[in-house]
């Protein structure tokens, strides 16, 4: 799951020979990172039985839970962190979860920050050595816009998470 932090954390540490053309799939605009303590397999196991409690267990109850395929539901499970289920984009798999915005263990932050960081930790990059030259070196590396000093606080706070997490 690309949102939980943790699963971050874990792909920058593996440094996967594909790691550019993953970040890709994160988008341009905002993304949100469970930062909380839950597993990826708790979350999971937690939505799954929210749904067969509601009697979901194939395509069409899905669906029926849903409302339709541009609806969505929003869950919360045991820290209090809420998700949302969508319908899948990504055939077989039917049901799409990810974060809610702005709730509890939920940081938010631009997709563009989100890679700088993957690809400075992929890249070995110290944050006690990151500056304002390292972070738009990285960018520009990655066909992203440079930064001013003003943008380094989003970028420094989620290497912080990172290496705390």
């Amino acid at each position: 799951m690309k949102h939980h932090l943790g699963f971050i954390k874990e792909f920058t540490a593996i440094k996967p020979t594909n790691w550019r053309t993953d970040l890709l799939e994160l988008g341009n605009l905002h993304f949100d990172i469970y930062t909380g303590k839950l597993t990826i397999s708790s979350i999971y196991d937690q939505l799954i039985t929210m749904l067969q409690d509601a009697n979901v267990s194939n395509e069409q109850s899905y669906f029926s839970f849903l409302g339709d395929q541009l609806s969505y539901k929003q869950l919360t499970i045991s820290d209090c962190s809420n998700w949302i289920l969508r319908w899948g984009n990504a055939p077989p798999q039917f049901i799409h979860i990810h974060p809610a915005r702005f709730g509890e263990h939920i940081y938010r932050v631009r997709a563009t920050a989100l890679k700088t960081v993957i690809a400075m930790n992929i890249l070995g990059n110290n944050i006690n050595e990151v500056d304002l030259e390292v972070i738009n070196s990285t960018r520009i590396n990655l066909g992203i816009s440079p930064i001013t000093n003003n943008g380094m606080r989003s970028v420094m706070e989620l290497m912080c998470l990172l290496k705390d997490y």
